[in-house]
């Protein structure tokens, strides 16, 4: 999901610029026939407790804008942060992220303004359980979108020399950004399965499973 910025920051540690063409604020592709099925069947990548462990030892990891404004998804990330405080865990949330859905809840649709303010509400509460840190923006031009920055935060992870098992994984229902995330692996000649996109829908499923 992506919009214009001018406050924000890599999830590992450089502010964004891209050429890449902007999206309408608030909208992204519906999630192909494909996609949908797959909610039913096995979930790519760890399990819960497993999802959890590789964001503790540093893995790039992003809940798309789309899935913090879909009202559906509450519940599965409420749960979501239950696991994270289970296990002393948290996630970051970029300062570009930040200023998209500060951005959607100035949009004067009312709708999207709504949602939009749910999701503050959401990080917030997070934040307040210190299993969300909020990241603050580095200093200089910022004029991205968070598309970018998650590909862009994932390709720099991949191409770390210093990682020794880089994980990227992405909880998005954007086709179009699941696709630039999934060539990211071959690109770099890093194995695929170190690259894991899931949907809303599975991500749901993700955190019914139990802890231990």
């Amino acid at each position: 999901m992506a919009v214009p910025y001018y406050f924000g920051k890599a999830l590992i540690g450089a502010a964004l610029t891209s050429s890449t063409p902007a999206r309408r604020s608030g909208t992204s592709k519906r999630p192909t026939r494909h996609a949908e099925e797959a909610a039913s069947g096995p979930i790519p990548g760890p399990t819960l407790p497993g999802l959890v462990e590789r964001i503790q030892t540093g893995a790039v990891f992003y809940l798309d804008t789309n899935i913090l404004m879909e009202s559906t998804y509450t519940p599965a990330l409420d749960r979501f942060l239950d696991a994270l405080a289970a296990h002393g865990a948290y996630i970051p949330i970029s300062a570009t992220q930040r200023e998209e859905i500060q951005q959607l809840r100035k949009s004067g649709e009312p709708a999207r303004q709504s949602l939009a303010s749910a999701a503050s509400r959401w990080l917030t509460a997070g934040a307040a359980r210190q299993v969300i840190r909020f990241l603050d923006a580095l200093p200089g031009p910022r004029t991205s979108y968070l598309d970018n920055e998650i590909v862009r935060a994932a390709r720099a992870h991949l191409a770390d020399a210093e990682v020794a098992a880089p994980f990227v994984y992405v909880v998005t229902d954007d086709v179009e950004l699941s696709g630039r995330l999934h060539s990211a692996a071959p690109t770099l000649r890093c194995d695929p399965a170190s690259v894991v996109v899931v949907t809303g829908r599975q991500f749901a499923a993700l955190t019914l499973q139990p802890l231990d």
